[in-house]
């Protein structure tokens, strides 16, 4: 195998897989959020069944059941965009080493110290007992698609700067083809 058709195949994979993640990105970063907001706008009280097996960002969310009409669902969350072990002035610890606070906004960042999410964790787990009512909103046209409290979105500039990097190796592929078609 020569260098055009190492060129060649490296380009090609590159290409499939920018183009497969440039999707990926711009649905989850992008379109997602934007159809969310335009769309889950109904509001119900929910009631905290348990912590969930779904983990955000390191850290377990609790199970929440909410009815709309004579159905009933159930929500995994509140979700967190982020999370990072740096804790700040801007981020007050809550009682086991997060800044989930017991009552009061959520953050969207998660900060903890240690390298895991059990801090966090039990912060959620103390905030989210069992019994607890708490905030769904929902779509009313999909009942099932719902977040608990409020949304976890990823800032813009992340959303961009993933984007441009899949975009990148999007482009980098298209260079190795060209490069494996020139030297062929």
């Amino acid at each position: 195998m020569g260098y055009s058709s190492a060129f060649l195949i490296s380009g090609l994979l590159m290409t499939v897989m920018g183009i497969f993640c440039t999707a990926i990105t711009y649905y989850f970063g992008f379109y997602r959020p934007k159809y969310r907001r335009q769309h889950i706008t109904h509001h119900t009280v929910g009631r905290v069944v348990g912590m969930s097996e779904l983990i955000s960002c390191d850290v377990r969310v609790p199970l929440v059941e909410y009815e709309v009409g004579e159905n009933r669902y159930t929500v995994r969350g509140p979700r967190f965009s982020g999370r990072s072990s740096f804790p700040t002035a801007n981020s007050p610890m809550g009682p086991n080493g997060s800044n989930i606070p017991l009552q009061g906004p959520l953050p969207q960042v998660v900060v903890c110290s240690g390298s895991n999410g059990i801090r966090a964790t039990r912060d959620m787990a103390a905030r989210y007992p069992a019994g607890r009512t708490v905030d769904v909103f929902y779509d009313p046209d999909k009942p099932k698609c719902a977040f608990v409290e409020r949304e976890a979105t990823l800032p813009g500039w992340a959303g961009a700067l993933l984007l441009g990097s899949v975009i990148l190796v999007t482009l980098i592929g298209i260079g190795f083809i060209a490069a494996g078609v020139m030297l062929g």
